[in-house]
């Protein structure tokens, strides 16, 4: 169907120049010689987690909304559900007790009448490091084994942009569709992409260069109900529909049989959606064109891929969000907490997997599997409500303790997993004098830098750090503030540790400065580095091997100082460095520029 109509202004603003990702291939176009023929329509209710209520009472909204969905299906056979994640699902489980209606939710689901997103939540997967990206998946397979289901699809919903890892982490579990429900109108840092509305859908392709069938709803999660009005009166849907049909065809050339809009919105149960139904029975009972089809996202990207057979463009790259910052900001010790839980679960997994092997213990899988959902949940694209118009003091004081909660009991139950991981561990190697255990979590030979705190009555003693396995005298530099030694612990093997003893001495041991701190500068063998005494800035980095500089010469920005965003203006400003002063270390291990400020935020 095509119509002249006027431009309509939303679009122009949902696809603003944004940075693309780049693209890699042309595909043939196959154009649609009848134009749109399908508008696929996608009920969902996006949870906002924080944002819309507290985190304790969205738990009750899921399975109230869940359970409306459950209602609507068997009032409506025309009706279709989509559940944005695994922890919307889960929260349904955990506060339904009857088995016939847990039975008759993956009934549904079998049937294909109601689909579930394969991740746990609408997270900062940018956040997440190698092994955790590829655990957000890890719930939604479990829930496929457990109830005999086929999930397919990832949906991400209010969010600007998304990790390039994600197409490669989909592909590889089995997922094959994405639909990115995006957030647009407040994209305030610039992120986002400037993919053509005539390249739907398009191959994401991952660094691996596998892909996913990608659909990117520039309308938002709420098209449905915003641009199309698919929930308003039938004349305004009508009149949106024709309009908007003539929009895309003409103006972004859209060519393709089938369109797909999300009619959703935060915290919503059914009613929208069954308004859509009505107005979309009567469309198609009067014969217009397109059909429009109450669908789940798996019945659009099958019929996306049976009529196209694959020909659609690939773009590969990053699709940043933009948005992890406000986390970060608003939560700095919680995001200090969970980075370092992030590191070291990976690492508390291979010990225990020795331990497994050595000491024939039982493995925590399931307590670290815990952990990783609370880092995810903590991760959820929303902050704390941060507004007295729409929640009281209580509300946001109980959501803001819930949140730091998460991340708080994830790292105390890291620290004691890894900790009674290296007890045991350490429990079987014998030793004659106190000793080191170096363990190296990665599946390759290790040579790195080795800190560990000895009691106080060591630490004041003299000693010799000894390799047990070339016997030699490793040399080390004692860090008086902390009762910490640090050496450099050579060919640790994968996947195992490396002895070192602790003989005590009459004399202290000597050894030569590697790494020297002299005026503003410090340097090894390998590199020097320049701080202006000044501001603290960073004014070079020199690979002494190859002479070449780091640093950029002629840059607008001092390298190393803290500027401060404008989003409205897109101007950055120094934040004042206050009054700075250097405190220089050389050592045998390691040397340091240490830059100290006062009165300024910059520390």
């Amino acid at each position: 169907m095509k119509r002249l109509t006027s431009l309509c202004a939303l679009v122009i603003l949902l696809l603003g120049a944004l940075d693309p990702v780049i693209s890699s291939t042309e595909p043939n176009k196959l154009a649609s010689d009848e134009g749109i023929q399908r508008i696929y329509v996608i009920f969902t209710s996006h949870i906002d987690t924080g944002f819309d209520h507290p985190m304790d009472e969205m738990r009750q909204w899921c399975k109230d909304i869940i359970d409306d969905a459950i209602n609507r299906c068997k009032e409506y056979d025309d009706f279709r559900w989509t559940i944005e994640n695994i922890w919307q699902l889960k929260c349904w489980l955990n506060k339904t007790d009857e088995p016939g209606k847990v039975n008759e939710l993956f009934d549904l689901i079998k049937e294909g009448r109601i689909e579930v997103g394969t991740a746990w939540d609408d997270i900062y997967a940018s956040f997440l490091g190698y092994e955790s990206i590829n655990r957000l998946l890890y719930p939604g397979k479990q829930i496929e084994e457990t109830y005999n289901i086929d999930l397919t699809t990832v949906v991400m919903d209010d969010l600007p942009g998304h990790s390039w890892a994600l197409p490669q982490i989909m592909n590889r579990s089995g997922s094959k569709y994405f639909l990115a429900g995006i957030n647009p109108q407040y994209d305030y840092c610039g992120a986002g992409t400037s993919i053509p509305i005539h390249d739907l859908p398009f191959y994401w392709e991952g660094p691996d260069g596998s892909n996913i069938l990608t659909w990117v709803a520039f309308e938002g999660y709420y098209g449905g109900i915003g641009w199309w009005q698919l929930a308003n009166s039938y004349e305004q849907m009508k009149s949106a529909v024709n309009s908007n049909v003539d929009e895309l065809e003409y103006t972004y050339d859209y060519s393709k049989d089938a369109w797909l809009t999300m009619l959703g919105n935060d915290c919503i149960n059914c009613s929208q959606a069954v308004n859509a139904l009505m107005n979309i029975r009567k469309w198609n009972e009067e014969g217009n064109t397109p059909e429009i089809i109450p669908a789940t996202p798996h019945d659009f990207f099958e019929h996306m891929e049976k009529t196209y057979h694959g020909d659609y463009k690939v773009y590969s790259g990053d699709w940043t969000s933009g948005w992890e910052g406000g986390k970060q900001g608003v939560y700095p010790k919680s995001t200090a907490m969970l980075r370092w839980v992030d590191d070291h679960l990976s690492v508390a997994e291979k010990i225990w997997s020795v331990n497994t092997l050595l000491y024939n213990d039982t493995h925590p899988n399931e307590k670290i599997n815990k952990i990783y959902n609370k880092m995810f949940t903590w991760l959820d694209h929303t902050q704390s409500p941060h507004t007295p118009n729409w929640f009281t003091k209580e509300e946001m004081e109980r959501d803001a303790w819930l949140r730091f909660q998460l991340a708080n009991t994830s790292y105390i139950e890291m620290e004691d997993i890894l900790d009674s991981g290296f007890e045991r561990l350490v429990s079987g190697i014998e030793t004659k004098h106190p000793s080191i255990v170096v363990f190296n979590p990665l599946s390759r030979s290790r040579t790195d830098l080795a800190r560990v705190k000895l009691k106080e009555t060591l630490f004041s003693q003299n000693f010799e750090v000894i390799d047990c396995e070339s016997s030699i005298s490793v040399p080390y530099q004692k860090i008086p503030e902390t009762h910490e030694i640090a050496f450099i612990a050579e060919d640790v093997p994968p996947i195992g540790y490396k002895k070192y003893e602790i003989l005590l001495t009459e004399i202290p041991p000597t050894f030569p400065d590697e790494v020297v701190a002299s005026g503003n500068s410090v340097e090894n063998s390998f590199y020097r580095v320049t701080v202006d005494p000044e501001n603290g800035s960073i004014l070079s980095i020199t690979d002494k091997k190859t002479g070449r500089e780091v640093v950029r010469e002629v840059d607008p920005y001092d390298f190393n100082l803290l500027y401060m965003h404008n989003c409205s203006s897109g101007l950055y400003s120094l934040v004042s460095c206050g009054d700075v002063s250097l405190e220089l270390i050389s050592g045998p291990v390691f040397g340091e520029v240490l830059v100290k400020r006062v009165g300024t935020p910059f520390v």
